[in-house]
């Protein structure tokens, strides 16, 4: 059965052991395989103390026949069905690991760079305290949004789920155009351009106080349990969260 894919937490720590420096925990999985390719130590081709001789190769093949290259018809089809075998074995290996892993792994790759980078622009004037609570139990694909209370002490604050494990599906909506303030329309069939929309999905909670970071941290655990509990109902594998 095929070894089970190294995880990015698991490929971080093994660079760490390795003595490898400034290893970045949010580095792409790409990257990651990367940098262990080139601290780990690569084995020389396989050498033979005593090669034989040209001689001893000729005695070696069959008396009366005669070693002929083959043509180029027929190396480029074996070539091919080299390849597709091993295509063939590279796709039973990740369904192997999909069945070992129920899964999982898919949650990490379906990950987008820009709900991180979106998650992190709605952190930057948040206490940090607040942000490494929701990075270390959601995730740094969660984005925070804090609007303080005006005539009251403590904040409203919302959990920003990313769309890859919101219930919340996408949509569309018609275009408007800037100078007119009208719908726009497609100049050939007349008929109003619509693009993919999708409204975002944030989990709101009022907190009292500015100091109530273990109320920030049960809302965190709850919005958590609730994406579990949605991909429980469905009988879909559960989510990997990409924590920090």
């Amino acid at each position: 059965m095929a070894e089970r894919e190294m995880t990015n937490k698991e490929m971080v720590e093994q660079l760490q052991n390795m003595g490898v420096e400034n290893v970045n925990p949010n580095a792409t999985k790409e990257v990651l395989k990367k940098m262990l390719a080139e601290h780990t130590p690569q084995a020389g081709p396989a050498s033979s103390e005593n090669p034989p001789t040209q001689e001893e190769t000729k005695q070696e093949e069959p008396t009366g026949t005669v070693s002929e290259p083959a043509p180029a018809s027929d190396t480029a089809q074996i070539l091919a069905a080299i390849q597709g075998l091993a295509t063939s074995v590279d796709g039973l290996n990740k369904r192997v690991t999909r069945m070992e892993t129920g899964g999982k792994n898919d949650f990490m790759n379906e990950m987008k760079e820009a709900d991180v980078e979106a998650a992190s622009e709605s952190k930057k004037d948040a206490d940090p305290r607040i942000v490494s609570i929701v990075e270390e139990i959601l995730g740094v694909d969660f984005g925070v949004e804090i609007i303080p209370n005006p005539n009251a002490p403590g904040f409203q604050f919302s959990v920003l789920v990313p769309k890859r494990l919101s219930p919340i599906p996408g949509s569309t909506r018609p275009v408007l155009d800037p100078e007119t303030g009208a719908y726009k329309k497609d100049p050939k069939t007349g008929e109003v351009v619509e693009e993919d929309y999708w409204p975002g999905d944030k989990r709101s909670r009022a907190v009292g106080s500015r100091d109530s970071f273990d109320l920030v941290r049960d809302h965190c655990n709850r919005v958590r349990a609730h994406i579990v509990t949605y991909y429980e109902k469905l009988k879909k594998p559960l989510p990997e969260f990409k924590l920090r």
